[in-house]
């Protein structure tokens, strides 16, 4: 005769097994996750590049006023603690485009480290 009682304990094993490797992973990648996540911050200069040039009013007469921005960047280095950046601030005749890069301090403020800016006509 055959043990089948032994082929019925195998199976359970395996289960629990897979299980419980199932959680460490799931762990593991939740730390991992948090963790990378953790250093990186949104960019938020975007506010006081729009807010500063509002308030230069040669420069808001140059564009024709402000009518509204756009602002992108692309995370780099390491530890995603560098972007670079492009804000395009939109006036009633012409466009203002700053471009640049700026990196997290280890107190996770942003620093504009690069900066360039073109008028440029519709």
């Amino acid at each position: 005769m055959i043990d089948i009682s032994y082929t019925s304990k195998v199976k359970p094993a395996k289960t629990l097994l897979y299980l419980v490797l199932g959680i460490i992973f799931g762990l593991a990648l939740l730390t991992y996750k948090s963790t990378f996540t953790s250093r990186y911050e949104r960019p938020d200069f975007q506010y006081k590049l729009v807010g500063a040039a509002i308030e230069n009013k040669p420069l808001m007469n140059q564009i024709g006023g402000y009518n509204a921005h756009k602002f992108s960047y692309s995370p780099s280095g390491p530890d995603r603690d560098s972007v670079r950046f492009e804000l395009l601030i939109y006036g009633g005749s012409s466009l203002l485009t700053y471009s640049g890069w700026a990196y997290q301090t280890t107190s996770r403020e942003w620093q504009i480290k690069r900066i360039d800016s073109k008028v440029s006509a519709y």
